[in-house]
């Protein structure tokens, strides 16, 4: 008989539009972040042709932090209070139909 596992927690912390943190409960996580946002003056685009087109994407792999690194942040009070709004199916303070 299989045991159930939960599935792992991953909390990504974004700034303007760039990835700043990244934090998940399974210590052998890895995260690939693939942002096709870029210009055509960019460094450190990877480029890769494919079906007849040129691809381009920054390809990165942010360092994972452990989850338990979120205690008492500004980010855990958000996810708290994002949590506290899903079980209650609302959310004060929030705006309709945002």
């Amino acid at each position: 008989m299989s045991e159930s596992h939960p599935a792992p927690q991953v909390v990504v912390n974004i700034h303007g539009v760039v990835v700043q943190d990244v934090y998940c409960d399974e210590p052998l996580a890895d995260l690939i972040v693939v942002d096709w946002d870029t210009s055509p003056d960019d460094d450190g685009i990877t480029e890769a042709a494919h079906n007849g087109e040129l691809l381009r994407a920054y390809v990165t792999h942010p360092i994972i932090e452990p989850l338990h690194r979120l205690a008492g942040s500004e980010i855990e009070a958000l996810i708290d209070a994002a949590n506290e709004c899903d079980a209650a199916e609302t959310c004060p303070g929030t705006v309709p139909g945002s």
